[in-house]
């Protein structure tokens, strides 16, 4: 702990000094104080002594439990992310696995399974299709509802992320992916087969 003689009365302890200097703010500054009427509450619903400042908005969130937590347990996800419908979590060996938001109800996706490290994961805009970029550089979009507009890439050179368009559930121009790493690229999906053209 932090000796209080060093910070005004409103600074109650370390972090949120910490806070302060991670965010690159000295609360300590009179004309910080004075121009922006600081007045630390210590309500707050956490267990730890961290105090916000009033009119700083607090995050509201609840514990997945579940299938979830009991995949989570015995190993790490390397990529995750989710939709209204969904949370997917990919891992070291290669597999994804789907979770509702309650944690329940998670599959594995078999037909699409990676044999590397799965490093970036996203969903269209209504969780139809999931996009999938491993290590190896093999980026697959396969299909939760339909397989119309599945897919499957292979880079020479591994990329970082993908991320497909909002709008890739529709046939013809919609069925657009981003592919970034060292150049942005765009994949756009025929209805015989796709192109890709660098975008940047």
């Amino acid at each position: 702990m932090v000796d209080d003689k060093q910070f005004p009365s409103y600074m109650k302890n370390e972090t949120l000094s910490q806070a302060a200097s991670y965010r690159g703010t000295n609360f300590s500054d009179p004309y910080f104080i004075e121009n922006n009427d600081v007045n630390f509450s210590t309500n707050n619903s956490f267990s730890d002594d961290v105090f916000f400042a009033d009119g700083e908005p607090r995050l509201n969130y609840e514990r997945i439990v579940g299938d979830i937590e009991q995949c989570f347990s015995s190993q790490s996800p390397t990529a995750i992310t989710f939709s209204d419908k969904f949370i997917a979590a990919g891992f070291k060996l290669g597999y994804i696995l789907l979770f509702d938001h309650t944690g329940l109800g998670h599959k594995e996706i078999p037909t699409r399974k990676h044999n590397a490290k799965i490093l970036s994961l996203s969903f269209d805009g209504k969780s139809n299709y999931l996009g999938s970029l491993s290590a190896d550089g093999m980026i697959s979009v396969f299909g939760l509802s339909s397989s119309t507009l599945n897919v499957i890439i292979n880079l020479k050179e591994v990329p970082n992320s993908i991320c497909l368009s909002p709008d890739y559930y529709v046939q013809g121009n919609g069925a657009k992916l981003v592919i970034g790493g060292k150049n942005l690229l765009l994949y756009k999906k025929g209805f015989i087969s796709g192109t890709i053209e660098v975008s940047y």
